[in-house]
């Protein structure tokens, strides 16, 4: 261990005029920023200990020998700290963070490449239980094995199912099919089939009756804006009038980036009108938006609003009204609001504050 430093013994020291010398009670008089004087100085020279001063510039050869060693060591500790918080930024990647990405990337990695080993080799689709063998171990899925008599891989016959595949397939993560068209998400076996029902990606028919044209959400607010431009509209309120001897119609709202479909059906056997919304995509994104439909008339005023959440599109528009969430109301009611054979209905869609 480093022996103490002893200090040397007291002695007189004189202050060398570039380097003004303060004793402590003195009293400092700021005159200038680069100037400094002492109200109170008795002589030239000014005795004290090396406890008793303080020494704002000392000159070389008034430095002990010890000091010069202290400065080495100094340096050399103060060297080393360098290294160190160096080779801290250096090794930057190894921070728990960055080393639970690196980990999560490996493991998704590892997912993708085993949910490519059950790739069909007919339909080219992820191989889901049941799932079947050859007698040489080559696979196939459960829509393919009724179709074919011998093994696509190497002609052999077919054995049984493949138990040991089917409990790895059950624990990977899987992709939506919808991947391609959009879905970024990621599920197990169950949780996939589940989503792709509701995938607000998945392939849509058009709402429009006597329509045969479909495809993926992107392109759906393309199609209605270039093929049915009276029931398109790009805003999140308008004023609709239709016929009272409608049976049934619907118009697509495009607000907030979400396409909605407005459906109306009059029902005249059971004399009753139903309004349902539905939001083009899944029922998470669908609970967040609330519409509401509003009846009036000026002479005598008189008004008749209703709301309701919007549903997701997993309802079709050819599901019997009663099985839809939505709005209803006796047409007996709805009458006393018809102006010259129809009515005039404002339709609204708000999203919940907070969402």
């Amino acid at each position: 261990p480093a022996s103490p430093i002893a200090s040397p013994p007291a002695s007189p020291i004189s202050t060398p005029p570039a380097s003004p010398v303060f004793t402590e009670g003195n009293n400092i008089d700021v005159t200038d920023e680069n100037r400094f004087s002492c109200s109170e100085s008795d002589d030239d020279s000014i005795e004290a200990t090396l406890n008793d001063i303080i020494v704002l510039d000392t000159p070389e050869n008034c430095i002990p020998e010890r000091s010069c060693t202290n400065k080495s060591m100094n340096s050399e500790v103060q060297e080393t700290s360098i290294v160190a918080e160096t080779s801290s930024i250096s090794l930057g990647e190894s921070s728990p963070d960055k080393s639970h990405t690196n980990d999560l990337q490996k493991l998704n990695k590892l997912n993708q490449n085993l949910v490519s080993l059950l790739e069909c080799p007919v339909c080219f689709d992820t191989m889901l239980p049941p799932i079947f063998q050859c007698i040489k171990g080559h696979l196939v899925c459960n829509s393919c094995r009724p179709k074919i008599n011998m093994c696509p891989t190497c002609r052999s016959r077919f054995a049984d199912r493949n138990l040991a595949m089917e409990k790895v397939a059950e624990k990977l993560m899987y992709p939506c099919k919808n991947s391609f068209h959009g879905c970024n998400e990621i599920f197990k076996l169950n949780d996939k089939l589940q989503h792709e029902e509701d995938c607000g990606f998945r392939l849509f028919q058009c709402v429009l009756e006597n329509c045969t044209w479909k495809g993926y959400k992107p392109e759906l607010v393309v199609h209605m804006n270039a093929l049915h431009e009276d029931d398109f509209y790009s805003t999140g309120e308008k004023l609709i009038t239709f016929s009272r001897d409608m049976k049934q119609r619907s118009w697509v709202f495009y607000f907030l980036e979400e396409v909605f479909v407005l459906s109306i059906s009059l029902n005249h056997q059971i004399r009753t009108f139903f309004g349902w919304m539905q939001l083009v995509g899944t029922s998470k994104d669908a609970e967040q938006f609330k519409y509401s439909l509003k009846f009036s008339r000026s002479s005598p005023f008189k008004t008749a609003e209703f709301s309701h959440i919007v549903q997701n599109s997993s309802c079709s528009p050819n599901m019997l009204n009663s099985q839809i969430p939505g709005i209803s109301y006796y047409i007996d009611e709805l009458c006393q609001f018809a102006t010259s054979g129809s009515y005039k209905m404002n339709v609204k869609i708000e999203k919940f504050h907070g969402t």
